[in-house]
């Protein structure tokens, strides 16, 4: 009884999935399809796309990459590691029809209350601080050039990297190819953000229970 608005794939992970319209009173929590949803009824792009997909078991401070017994978002903490996300970095987006390839720009993790269910296009004000949070969590830098005046698309879904009872998000986000711009490689080097998140991965557990 769910409407489909679009598709979307995402580079190296077996994320290719529809993605449906969602109420805000729809219990999807038992739904055990295979799909990602947005909760607002946009069937066009609009500036601001914000996709969510279910996470059940690669929420440790240890991620699996590319299980191929994952499915909807479980793939997509791959990208918490840097060897993954200097090899992968494209999202598709179809919807209306139309394919809309985006350019990552940011990966990180956020407070649930951080994010936006927008319904229409979000004002370049709201947006352009949206962008700038984004580039100041992510865990690596990428040459992207990204402002308000383009159209951005964020994939989210649930971790306990933080411990079980933080309510923090995984979550990826992308700015849409530009018109007549090449699509090409582009270098992503890991920062300060990301040397934080390494030393909990590799202290595994114990590290968790500390946060």
């Amino acid at each position: 009884n769910f409407t489909t608005l679009g598709w979307i794939r995402v580079q190296g992970t077996n994320i290719d999935y529809p993605v449906i319209y969602v109420t805000g009173n729809a219990d999807i929590s038992r739904i055990t399809d295979d799909f990602t949803w947005v909760m607002n009824d946009v069937d066009k792009i609009t500036n601001y796309v914000y996709i969510i997909g279910h996470n059940i078991r690669n929420v440790s401070s240890n991620p699996l990459i590319t299980d191929k017994s994952h499915t909807r978002f479980e793939q997509l903490p791959s990208f918490m590691y840097l060897s993954f996300a200097k090899d992968n970095k494209y999202i598709q987006y179809t919807v209306d029809g139309k394919d809309y390839l985006y350019k990552i720009f940011s990966v990180s993790m956020a407070k649930h209350d951080e994010l936006s269910y927008a319904t229409e296009d979000l004002s370049k004000t709201e947006l352009k601080k949206y962008i700038s949070k984004s580039l100041k969590d992510s865990f690596y830098d990428y040459d992207v050039d990204v402002d308000e005046n383009d159209k951005i698309l964020t994939l989210s879904t649930c971790t306990r990297f933080y411990g079980a009872t933080n309510k923090y998000v995984f979550k990826i986000d992308a700015r849409m190819v530009r018109d007549k711009e090449n699509v090409k490689n582009y270098s992503i080097k890991g920062n300060q953000n990301y040397k934080a998140i390494k030393e909990i991965m590799e202290g595994g557990e114990k590290n968790e229970e500390k946060i």
